[in-house]
């Protein structure tokens, strides 16, 4: 299971409301109190867990609750008893065991969120897709602003953790709009413009002994597929390859379409 970590950068927070947690959907009636999760739904929800006041930063547990999938899924019912133990006899009574078939479903992730109030960074540890969803909808809440944020990738060469770079994507010009490289040290091939890489592959050094596989993408994603990296060794290493790196005047930006992470 791979840990992914997307980082963007609030904009004038207002830090009062933000630190108790915010819903992108108001509760106007008793109805809407969440007292049921019902299909079509769609919300996010950050709940606080707790706060660093040493560090100035906030701890929260995220649920996203997706938009109605509109595709039909197959799923096996075999202990009814423990899958609906909440429900009444009388209603498992009802549902029969065996193959079953819906033709729309809801995907509901939980993760964790970090927000810094000294730097005004909002991390969110899930994949790009959900993580952007996720921040959109507080956006489009009017609940907060946001904006992205990006490394500097020409300066890859100054993190000391990299023992290799082993892969990279590069925008390119004309029929061929992406080029990639895989090997070793890919950044030092003849012909690459480091200005145009939206991603490297790299292997990143722990505590000078474990050596775990990273994608970095320029805008300011990182995720391993190594089972000694958690979402704390992802916040410790971000900030780390932020300190090398740097970011990108906005000045400097260009659109991309990175890889999904």
């Amino acid at each position: 299971m791979s840990a992914s970590l997307c980082v963007f950068k609030l904009i004038n927070p207002e830090i009062d409301k933000i630190k108790k947690g915010l819903n992108s959907k108001e509760q106007k009636s008793f109805a809407d109190l969440d007292l049921v999760d019902e299909i079509g739904d769609s919300r996010s929800l950050l709940v606080f867990h707790n706060f660093d006041d040493k560090n100035n930063r906030v701890f929260y547990k995220a649920t996203h609750y997706s938009d109605t999938i509109s595709h039909p899924i197959r799923f096996f019912l075999d202990d009814i008893e423990e899958t609906f133990g909440n429900v009444s006899k009388e209603v498992t009574e009802q549902i029969t065991k065996g193959t079953k078939r819906v033709n729309e479903y809801q995907e509901i992730h939980k993760f964790d969120v970090i927000i810094d109030f000294n730097t005004n960074e909002i991390f969110i540890f899930s994949n790009k897709r959900i993580a952007h969803s996720f921040i959109r909808r507080f956006k489009k809440a009017k609940l907060v602003d946001y904006e992205k944020i990006y490394f500097d990738m020409t300066k890859i060469d100054t993190i000391p953790e990299l023992s290799n770079i082993w892969g990279c994507w590069e925008n390119c010009k004309g029929r061929c709009k992406k080029k990639a490289y895989f090997g070793t040290e890919v950044h030092k091939v003849d012909g690459i413009d480091k200005k145009n890489i939206t991603s490297y592959n790299v292997e990143y050094e722990f505590d000078n002994e474990t050596i775990v596989s990273l994608f970095v993408a320029i805008d300011c994603r990182i995720s391993s597929n190594s089972p000694e990296v958690k979402n704390a060794e992802l916040f410790t290493t971000y900030n780390t390859i932020k300190n090398s790196l740097g970011l990108l005047d906005k000045s400097e930006i260009k659109e991309t379409s990175e890889e999904e992470a």
